[in-house]
């Protein structure tokens, strides 16, 4: 048991990234987990990167190694994303972050949306959907997230698009991330999808940072991504 870690505190640097997904910005009662919010007001992230939804126990049997390991490629993939943003009203930065194994879990084999729900401890928003996609251009998220032909004959949109592809081909083509994919945690579609009778309790309205994610895992399973928002309204 000498190189696994048992015990972690709450990482405020990893909550930092997170937290403006889960401030519902004076709406509502924060007792309530979305109260105007896609992320729930009782998330907590430990510096091993699990996340939990507070107070419930959470259980750390984490390699120490695979931990520097997690936190070396998170920081390597925010570097190389530095500059690049999705489409969205107001600017947000990719963020690096990592989500590190229990060494006797076992290893998922693809990220699923269940996948994604779990690795996040369910406190996404229960009515948005949540997408996974290969991280390639030939998708939806590419459309709605970055662009499309149209888009490039603008000379400065282009150069927008080709920061998007070299990141796309640095990630796929690193030899200790695997299965990348880019996640999408509902739309504005949500907004008027939804009426009032469907909500969870608490909620007054739905919120407009929609949360992005691309996420890769470690040879040994644990999580390496990068986070942003679309603010939608």
């Amino acid at each position: 048991m000498a190189n696994y870690l048992t015990s972690f505190d709450i990482s405020h640097e990893l909550m930092a990234i997170f937290r403006p997904m889960a401030d519902p910005s004076g709406v509502g009662d924060l007792e309530h987990e979305w109260p105007n919010n896609l992320l729930s007001t009782q998330t907590v992230i430990f510096e091993d990167g699990k996340f939990a939804k507070y107070p419930e126990t959470v259980r750390h049997l984490v390699d120490r190694e695979e931990l520097e390991t997690c936190r070396k490629l998170a920081h390597e993939l925010e570097v190389r994303a530095c500059g690049i943003e999705l489409q969205s009203e107001t600017a947000c930065p990719l963020q690096g972050f990592y989500i590190t194994k229990n060494v006797d879990s076992p290893t998922p084999k693809e990220f699923t949306p269940d996948l994604v729900s779990e690795l996040f401890a369910h406190n996404f928003f229960p009515l948005a959907p949540i997408t996974v996609e290969p991280l390639r251009e030939d998708t939806d998220w590419w459309t709605t997230e970055v662009g499309t032909e149209e888009d490039e004959e603008d000379e400065e949109y282009a150069e927008f698009m080709l920061l998007w592809r070299d990141l796309i081909e640095w990630i796929n083509g690193h030899d200790q991330l695997f299965d990348p994919v880019f996640v999408k945690v509902g739309d504005d579609s949500l907004m008027w999808e939804l009426n009032r009778e469907q909500f969870p309790a608490g909620t007054e309205m739905v919120g407009s940072l929609f949360p992005r994610l691309i996420l890769a895992r470690t040879a040994n399973g644990s999580v390496i991504g990068l986070a942003a928002y679309s603010v939608l309204t």
